[in-house]
């Protein structure tokens, strides 16, 4: 799983989510992401959007957002396609498409590398 932030034009952090770190549950997101955004949020606040996953919607995740001093944009139920970072996915996955001749083939360490420059290859606009 990968996971990336940004806040108008400016591309923040990104995380790949690694099969030790178990589900994304609560203490999880709390231990790895949120560090993340308020690391991202102290460079230049902005309002936090997220979708209702389990993990994101939890009342001790926006305690701990909160008590960060990030501001959560309201978000209704039950609608991920609203989320703009869905185009940056679909983007990415184009992007890794016209650069890498057989995605299946290549390694862990590969894949995440390319995955990673995908991250990087995303446009401001």
């Amino acid at each position: 799983m990968f996971w990336g932030v940004f806040a108008s034009s400016r591309k923040g952090p990104s995380f790949i989510w690694e099969k030790a770190y178990s589900s994304i549950n609560v203490t999880n997101y709390i231990k790895h992401i949120l560090p993340l955004i308020a690391d991202f949020h102290r460079q230049q606040p902005f309002i936090f959007q997220q979708d209702n996953t389990p993990a994101h919607k939890a009342r001790r995740t926006k305690d701990k957002i909160q008590k960060l001093g990030i501001e959560l944009l309201p978000w209704p139920p039950y609608s991920p396609d609203l989320s703009p970072i869905e185009n940056v996915w679909a983007w990415m996955k184009d992007w890794m498409a016209l650069n890498c001749d057989d995605i299946q083939a290549l390694d862990l360490v590969e894949l995440r590398s390319l995955i990673e420059r995908a991250w990087e290859a995303v446009p401001k606009d």
